[in-house]
């Protein structure tokens, strides 16, 4: 897919014309196999258009980005940028696309420098073997988790600095704001327990992690309450007391399958109603009326 059209024309002249340009779509491929939202995608390609402009005006080759490279960008260039609109400014946007970008880069065996990815590998190795000796999990499962667990990783680490394994708060909460977008309740409890596992298995190797366990949050995934087929005693006097004193009450009792008996004031009169219905519904007579004039399925007999 042709990456330029997704950007507005100024900057994606700046991307087509940079050093970057060959990249462009790999990056973009990247970013969707992780299941980004397109509206991240976007915000991440313009961050990458405004480096790839600053790139070219400092002379700095694909080949030769590291973190260092970013951090200037972010420190130096940002705080004054004078770059011409639409310009992806804000620093924790950029900072996550250009580690992106740096993975990308060194996926392509663009970059020179591949010690962390190696390092990634180590710690998704010795994952894995904790999860099959330690706690006895399946090949698809911990399959799964190690595929989290590599982007997670890599999100957090550019190609060239150390890897520093346990995850700052924030880190960690950009990490799940961005990879719950768009997912089913079953996909983010699998993110949810996967970096839960992860952060107690560090534990065991003695780091602290006591602090970032909360930031965990399990996601919703409530089963549809079945509604009662009968009110308890204090259920009917709640709903008694719900109409005014002194109000006529009206009954509609079941009498047989689609068959109802309308109880009140002015004597007995049958009423049809669905075989779904059952039991005892107590109404005001203006309710009742209502309901034997208009509602389909049931008509005075």
């Amino acid at each position: 897919m042709d990456t330029f059209p997704l950007l507005h024309a100024v900057p994606a002249s700046w991307l087509r014309n940079s050093v970057l340009a060959p990249y462009a779509t790999g990056y973009w491929q990247h970013l969707v196999r992780r299941g980004y939202a397109d509206h991240t995608v976007t915000m991440y390609l313009y961050s990458v258009a405004h480096f790839a402009r600053w790139m070219r005006r400092s002379r700095v080759a694909a080949c030769d980005l590291t973190d260092d490279v970013v951090r200037r960008f972010i420190t130096e260039h940002l705080p004054h940028c004078t770059c011409p609109p639409p310009v992806q400014r804000h620093a924790r946007t950029v900072r996550a696309a250009l580690r992106h970008l740096l993975v990308s880069l060194n996926d392509a065996k663009v970059l020179h420098n591949d010690k962390v990815a190696s390092k990634i590998d180590d710690e998704l190795r010795r994952f894995d073997e904790h999860m099959n000796r330690a706690r006895g999990l399946a090949r698809s499962t911990r399959t799964q988790r190690l595929r989290i667990l590599q982007s997670f990783l890599q999100q957090r680490q550019g190609v060239s600095s150390p890897l520093v394994i346990c995850p700052t708060q924030d880190e960690l909460r950009q990490f799940i704001d961005i990879r719950l977008q768009g997912l089913r309740p079953g996909s983010a409890q699998l993110i949810a327990s996967t970096l839960r596992a992860y952060l107690r298995y560090r534990a065991t190797l003695g780091d602290n992690v006591t602090h970032l366990l909360p930031v965990i949050a399990s996601p919703a995934n409530h089963r549809l309450g079945v509604l009662p087929q009968t009110l308890s005693q204090q259920q009917v006097v709640q709903l008694l007391h719900a109409f005014p004193e002194g109000l006529a009450s009206v009954t509609f009792r079941r009498i047989g399958a689609g068959h109802f008996r309308r109880n009140d004031a002015t004597g007995n009169e049958q009423l049809e109603g669905s075989n779904g219905d059952q039991g005892c519904l107590i109404l005001p007579p203006f309710a009742s009326s209502v309901l034997g004039d208009s509602t389909p399925g049931f008509s005075p007999r």
